[in-house]
């Protein structure tokens, strides 16, 4: 038995095992509707496990553990959302006891679309998260086209501080820029969020200008160049269908990881006038009969427009963060 065939075996097994075991939970422990959801959780695992027996020892590049780790992804990831899905669904003055939701209302959530508190946490984050990303985007461009097209000295260097100042935990710059915040008089206003949101989104829209460039046919535009086409002929045959979709994405994607931030705004924010929604969110009052409710209704909202975008440009996502031909 060779190796592949031996891995696929055991993947298999404890696929089907792990699916086993869910299914008698869910028979036996679970009452209904919620029992549903486990048997199909259980299902997928067990159908996984008895396919990758039958393609055991097939020549194609089939991977157990893959499709199993993908499983268990989806299902760890699924059960939270469906969980604060019921949650936001829940009427008030019910305490939710099933992942299916029971007796589902809208009332949370025209709560949370009828409050002054709301909208105005809204707006401020769309407000701090344009501007920042707006002036990250612009000077990531010119500093990733040098980057990509430029061969000084250090540049794997250069790349290299991108990436770790876009790992550097947000926590530990909190700090100093309260500090200088406090010293310029800005504390507790959007420009010192916008300003200060540089630090988050500046490193993320080059990293991921960079891995756009390195893509990017830039020979078509040296070709018409050549032929002598002019500056908006370029923009229009080159600049904007084969850079702007992908310029589109990765502005829409810088714009909502701003959006979500909550350390920044957390620390440099006080009030209503500043404070974006994630920091509402985190310490809502009781303006709200059931804040639990609320807080899930809000979450669910701001959290649709993320949605319908990965689901709209999943490909051209799943192309821009892929690994860059450099």
């Amino acid at each position: 038995m060779t190796p592949s065939v031996r891995s696929r075996l055991w993947g298999s097994g404890v696929s089907f095992g792990f699916g086993f075991v869910v299914a008698n939970y869910g028979l036996f422990m679970v009452p209904r509707p919620d029992e549903w959801i486990w048997l199909a959780v259980a299902a997928s695992f067990m159908l996984t496990g008895a396919l990758g027996v039958l393609f055991a020892d097939s020549d194609s590049r089939f991977s157990v553990w893959a499709i199993l780790g993908f499983q268990l992804l989806i299902a760890f990831t699924l059960i939270p959302f469906v969980w604060v899905l019921s949650l936001a669904l829940t009427p008030a003055g019910v305490r939710p006891r099933f992942l299916w939701p029971r007796n589902a209302t809208m009332d949370n959530a025209s709560a949370v679309l009828d409050s002054t508190l709301f909208r105005h946490a809204a707006l401020n984050s769309l407000i701090v998260a344009g501007a920042s990303t707006l002036i990250a985007v612009v000077l990531a461009v010119f500093a990733a086209y040098a980057i990509v097209h430029s061969s000084f000295r250090g540049r794997r260097l250069v790349y290299g501080l991108i990436l770790g100042t876009l790992l550097t935990p947000l926590v530990t710059l909190a700090g100093p820029m309260v500090d200088q915040v406090l010293a310029f008089g800005l504390y507790d206003t959007k420009r010192s969020l916008a300003v200060c949101y540089l630090a988050l989104t500046l490193p993320l829209a080059l990293w991921l200008l960079v891995s756009l460039f390195s893509r990017v046919p830039w020979s078509l535009r040296d070709a018409a160049r050549a032929d002598g086409a002019s500056w908006f002929q370029l923009l229009r045959r080159f600049y904007l269908p084969v850079v702007g979709p992908g310029l589109f994405v990765v502005t829409l994607i810088v714009f909502f990881v701003a959006c979500n931030d909550l350390v920044l705004g957390l620390a440099l924010g006080v009030t209503d006038t500043s404070l974006p929604l994630p920091v509402t969110l985190a310490s809502i009052g009781e303006e709200f009969g059931n804040v639990t409710a609320a807080t899930a209704a809000a979450g669910l909202l701001w959290f649709l427009p993320v949605l319908l975008f990965v689901l709209v440009f999943q490909r051209r996502i799943v192309w821009l963060l892929g690994r860059p031909n450099r």
